[in-house]
């Protein structure tokens, strides 16, 4: 027997478990993928397309420079370049608006891709897992009035596939209010939420009167299905300096932002991806001076405050990076620790926008990577090489 095989080992109880519930919501997603595909009429896209008062078809982004890691480099890549398409839709005809997830129905049993940006994810098999959708017998208990409905002659939908993620509330949903101003959709209708989103704390601290930008609000809760006469949907694309403008003016940012403090985003081991050795970093996180802070322990307020006066942002990949758009217009550094097993690209894409310096760390398993939010650690001398090239730049842009 080869060295080779000798060394495999059995996977662990937790891996196994794991891999069973990824593989069923696989199953599962592709399954109601399918009924969908069969119950849609082939024009409805081209029918929904044609109501849209906007739309821009997803544009390709410049190459990742070379960051230092030739295969985060590829990584990030890779993930800059699966752009989005802007639009925003006026949808008329009856049709609902379903709970579990935000799709919205017409009224032939027709799934509309397009109430739900990245849809399109639940054809590639590398996240499709992601995409989840209703069933038709649920839709078609609502239609025959055995769900509770309630109805709205006409609703702007905030809805979205990760709407109880902070980073997507700032990024995806927000900015869909920009786009619903810039083409006069009448402060009178409504913006539906999800009964999850309207539970968050960001959520609450954000907007405490039930109104956004205006518009009041209508939380669907997770049973109750929404009837309506005419649906405005968008997908506001992929980050932009005027989605983030627009975020950081919503929510009362300074401007312009100031100030040159310091920021080091730490995670509570109990929301997992969380640095094990943090302990050794700190030597490093003193000598650059940053403070130690965990966003999620913040309301929406306090974190505008804090991030506008922020020069340099170093943080695990995770939401809180998303305050970056709060430095909007003013000099920023960000670093990126990566976990090992994954590296997405919002935040690089957000930075660029921005015009942020940015520096991507990648981190080390502690074990194997069967799960995103296992704790990683960080070689001291990878930490400390992004904050020594942030420290200059702010030296070489003070007042003299």
């Amino acid at each position: 027997m080869s060295g080779r095989m000798r060394s495999r080992r059995r996977p662990s109880a937790d891996e196994l478990r794991l891999l069973g519930v990824h593989l069923a919501v696989d199953a599962r997603n592709r399954c109601r993928r399918s009924a969908w595909d069969v119950l849609t009429a082939r024009g409805l896209d081209a029918a929904v397309r044609a109501q849209c008062l906007e739309w821009h078809d997803a544009q390709p982004r410049p190459a990742v420079p070379w960051l230092g890691d030739d295969g985060l480099e590829s990584d990030l890549d890779r993930a800059v370049r699966r752009g989005q398409p802007t639009y925003l839709c006026r949808y008329s005809g009856e049709c609902l608006l379903e709970p579990r997830y935000g799709f919205v129905v017409d009224r032939r049993l027709g799934l509309i891709d397009r109430s739900m940006p990245y849809t399109e994810w639940s054809r590639d098999a590398h996240v499709r897992d992601l995409i989840g959708f209703p069933s038709v017998s649920s839709i078609l208990a609502a239609r025959l009035g055995r769900a509770r409905t309630i109805h709205e002659d006409r609703v702007l939908s905030l809805r979205f596939h990760w709407e109880t993620n902070y980073f997507h509330f700032l990024n995806d949903l927000l900015p869909r209010l920009r786009l619903a101003e810039a083409h006069g959709i009448e402060k009178d209708v409504p913006v539906v939420v999800a009964e999850r989103l309207a539970r968050q704390p960001f959520f609450r601290s954000s907007f405490p009167d039930g109104y956004i930008a205006g518009r009041r609000v209508i939380v669907q809760e997770r049973d109750t299905f929404l009837s309506c006469e005419e649906v405005t949907f968008a997908n506001a694309g992929t980050a932009s300096s005027a989605n983030a403008a627009f975020v950081a003016e919503l929510l009362e940012a300074p401007d312009p932002p100031s100030g040159t403090r310091r920021l080091f985003l730490d995670r509570a081991p109990s929301r997992g991806r969380f640095l094990s050795n943090r302990d050794a970093l700190l030597p490093i996180l003193e000598r650059h001076q940053l403070e130690i802070i965990d966003s999620d322990t913040l309301t929406v307020p306090e974190q505008v405050t804090l991030f506008s006066s922020a020069e340099l942002i170093v943080g695990i990949h995770g939401a809180g990076l998303a305050n970056m758009i709060f430095r909007s217009g003013a000099r920023c550094s960000v670093v990126e620790i990566f976990p090992p097993s994954e590296s997405p690209g919002w935040f690089y894409h957000l930075s660029r926008a921005l015009g942020f310096d940015y520096a991507p760390v990648r981190g080390h398993g502690d074990g194997p990577a069967y799960d995103r939010r296992l704790p990683f650690s960080v070689a001291p001398a990878a930490l400390e090489a992004p904050l020594e090239r942030a420290t200059r730049l702010g030296a070489d842009c003070a007042p003299v």
